[in-house]
C-alpha cells in the first residue's frame, strides 16, 4: 500500500517526459504570436505572466496561480531576484470527435525559447504550468550571470534539477521521497548519479518513474542542507555559461564536500540512510480522529472565478453534489484533489477504517469517470461501513 501510494504521488508529474523543448540562447522580452487564439486573456499581479485561455475565468486563475508558484519557487531557492520577464502562457482546448471529452495544451513562450505539452488533461493544467516555471527559472537564474554575452541553452537546465526542485515544493512532496527512498536505498535500488545526471530518454514504467522522481528530490533536499547548500546551487547554475555541465559546476562549488560524482553519491546514500527523520509520520490515528477529519475532507470546495467581478469564489458540496456538478473537468478535478487527502487519511487510519476509506476513494474515482451506477454502490457502501464503526 504504502509503495503504491507514493507511485501515484508522482504520477501527475510524469508527464513532462512528453514535453516538446525548444531552444534558448540569449533570454530577451518575448512577444505575443499572432496566431494565439484571443478567446480570454489577463496578466498577473506582479505582470511577469500573460495568459491566454478558453475563458477569462481560467485566463485570471492560471495567471494569479503562476505568479503565486513563481515566488514559492524563489523562496525554495532563497533567490531574491526579480526578472520581470514577458512570459506568455497560451492554454487551448479541444473538443473530442464525439463531443463528449475535452483535453487541453499548454505552451509557454518565454524569451527566445517555448515548450508545449501534447495533449492532456484539464487537472494536469497546472501540473504543467509548474513545470515550465521551475525549468524557465532556473534559466533565467543561469542567463542573468552569463558573461560578455554568452549563449545558456535551454537543454543545460538538466531534467533532474528541475525534477528536484518541483519534488521538494512542498511538506508532503518531501515527506514522499524521503520515505521512498530509505527502503529503495536499503535495497540497493538506485540511479547512479552519473546516469540521473544526463538521462534525457523517457522513463517506461510507474516504477522507473517514480524512483526517478523521487531520487532527483532527494539529492536536491540533501545538497540544500549543506552548508550554504542553496547558495551553492544558485551559484552553480549561475556559472553554467562558464561551466557548461551542471555536474561539473556541482562539483566545483560543493568542492569541499565531495571529489567526484561517485564521492557525491556515496555520501549522498550514506546521509538518507542514515538521517534523523527516515519516515513519513505514521502516526495511527484514533477512530473519532479519522471520523472528525473524513467530515472536513468530504466538505468539497470548488473555486471558480465570477465572470463580473472577476475574483473568486468558492463553491462548498458534498460527493452527491459534486456527481452532479455540470462541468465535467470540475467533477474531475475536485475528485482527484478530494481523493488524495483520503489517500493521506489511510496512511494513519486505524485497521478498522480501511475498507470505509477504500470505498469513498472508489467513489471519487467513479466520479472523475462520470459513473453515476459505481459512484452509488461505493457511496453506499462507504457510508454503510461509517454508519457501523460510528455505532460500534
Amino acid at each position: 500500500m504504502k509503495r503504491s501510494v507514493m507511485v501515484r504521488n508522482i504520477m501527475a508529474a510524469a508527464f513532462v517526459w512528453l514535453f516538446a523543448a525548444g531552444q534558448s540562447h540569449a533570454v530577451r522580452d518575448a512577444t505575443v504570436p499572432d496566431d494565439i487564439p484571443k478567446a480570454g486573456s489577463a496578466t498577473s499581479y506582479l505582470g511577469n505572466y500573460k495568459v491566454v485561455a478558453p475563458s477569462i475565468e481560467m485566463a485570471a486563475t492560471c495567471a494569479k496561480y503562476a505568479e503565486d508558484f513563481r515566488k514559492r519557487v524563489a523562496h525554495l531557492l532563497g533567490d531574491d531576484q526579480t526578472y520581470g520577464i514577458g512570459t506568455f502562457i497560451t492554454i487551448q482546448e479541444f473538443e473530442s470527435e464525439e463531443g463528449d471529452a475535452r483535453a487541453y495544451s499548454v505552451a509557454m513562450l518565454h524569451g527566445g525559447s517555448s515548450r508545449n505539452t501534447g495533449l492532456i488533461q484539464k487537472n494536469r493544467v497546472d501540473e504543467a504550468v509548474n513545470y515550465f516555471i521551475v525549468h524557465y527559472y532556473l534559466l533565467d537564474m543561469a542567463a542573468k550571470e552569463a558573461s560578455r554575452g554568452a549563449a545558456i541553452r535551454d537543454n543545460q537546465i538538466p531534467l533532474w534539477m528541475t525534477a528536484g526542485v518541483l519534488e521538494n515544493m512542498t511538506r508532503e512532496n518531501r515527506d514522499a521521497h524521503r520515505n521512498y527512498m530509505l527502503p529503495n536505498l536499503e535495497k540497493g535500488r538506485y540511479i547512479p548519479l552519473k546516469t540521473l545526471f544526463t538521462y534525457r530518454g523517457k522513463l517506461g514504467s510507474e516504477d522507473s518513474r517514480a524512483l526517478y522522481y523521487h531520487q532527483c528530490g532527494s539529492l536536491f533536499d540533501y545538497l540544500t542542507g549543506l552548508p550554504h547548500g542553496k547558495e551553492r546551487i544558485r551559484a552553480s547554475i549561475r556559472d553554467l555559461w562558464n561551466r557548461d555541465e551542471l555536474a561539473i559546476s556541482l562539483l566545483w562549488h560543493f568542492k569541499d564536500d565531495f571529489s567526484s560524482v561517485g564521492d557525491m553519491e556515496k555520501k549522498w546514500i550514506e546521509f538518507t540512510k542514515s538521517r534523523p527523520e527516515k519516515f513519513f509520520d505514521f502516526t495511527i490515528m484514533t477512530a473519532g480522529a479519522v471520523f472528525q477529519r473524513l467530515d472536513e475532507i468530504l466538505v468539497v470546495e470548488i473555486t471558480s472565478i465570477d465572470k463580473k467581478t472577476i475574483e473568486e469564489k468558492v463553491e462548498r458540496t458534498d460527493l452527491p453534489g459534486l456527481m452532479k456538478h455540470k462541468n465535467a473537468s470540475t467533477r474531475t478535478n475536485a475528485a482527484l484533489k478530494t481523493m488524495a487527502e483520503i489517500h493521506k487519511l489511510k496512511l494513519h487510519a486505524p485497521k478498522e477504517c480501511q475498507e470505509m476509506l477504500s470505498q469513498y476513494v472508489l467513489a471519487l474515482r467513479a466520479i472523475a469517470g462520470s459513473d453515476r451506477r459505481k459512484f452509488k454502490r461505493h457511496y453506499k457502501k462507504a457510508n454503510k461501513f461509517l454508519k457501523a464503526l460510528k455505532s460500534g
